[in-house]
This record gives structure tokens, sequence and C-alpha cells, in this order.
């Protein structure tokens, strides 16, 4: 959220309470995980954190359109997930689990492309390629 935030600066306050909206939902995230509510759930030990991955594309999607285009996104993603779960469920039985980890894999690697441009910058523009900047997503990464 502090990325978020940063990348378009946001307001204080309006951080603090996109931090603690983050808190709650990940709250919520890792009761429903642990204690498997109805159908959802493994009923393991897990603990829910925001990702960096999608928060990378996120910010991506802000960047290119609109803050509003990228939260609309990020609800039309989950209702579209949570319809289609049922079917991805079925089939998941015919998808071994090198094939899983691969995907995650490529998935991951073009990621990457996209959060190297966050880290160092875009070519010509002031700031591009600052050590300040490296060394900020060195520490977070460590």
């Amino acid at each position: 959220m502090f990325l978020v935030s940063k990348t378009f600066g946001l307001s204080t306050h309006l951080t603090e309470d996109l931090l603690a909206t983050a808190f709650v939902m990940s709250g919520i995230g890792t009761l429903l995980q642990s204690l498997g509510v109805w159908r959802v759930g493994v009923r393991l030990p897990f603990v829910m954190l925001q990702g960096g991955a999608p928060l990378v594309v996120f910010i991506a999607i802000a960047k290119q359109y609109d803050l509003r285009v990228a939260i609309g996104s990020v609800f039309i993603a989950a209702a579209i997930m949570l319809l289609s779960l049922p079917v991805f469920m079925q089939l998941l039985r015919f998808f071994p689990t090198v094939v899983l980890g691969t995907l995650i894999v490529i998935i991951g690697i073009n990621v990457v492309a996209v959060a190297a441009k966050l880290i160092v910058g875009t070519p010509g523009t002031p700031g591009y390629g600052s050590p300040r900047n490296f060394g900020l997503a060195l520490a977070t990464t460590a």
C-alpha cells in the first residue's frame, strides 16, 4: 500500500485507510483459509498477505489508464475468478504439479519486466537508474 500511495501521491489519511483495509482483508482471508468456512479454504494454518505481483500489475494499469480503472479491474477479476472457480477446480486434476509450477514461473518472469521498470524508472526521465531506488528495492526484497 505504501508503494501505491507513493506512486500516486495519495494523502497520509488515505494511505492509513488503505493500510487498515489491507490488514483487515488479509485477516479475513487468513481466517477463511485456516478455518475453512463452507467450501472455502484449505483448513490449514495459512497466512494471507498482500502479494507483490498483483500490486505491480495494479500500478501498471493505474498508470496507463486511471486509478479508478485499476480498482474496477480488481473487482471484475475477482468476480470472474469466483464464477469460474468451480470449473477450474474440476479441471485441476488433469494437470500435473510440474505443469502448474512451470506456469507460475512463467507468470513470475513476465512480471519481472514491469517490476524492473518500477525500480529503475523510464529511460530518459530524472531519477532513471537511481542507486537510491535500487537500494530501496533491494532492501524491500530482503
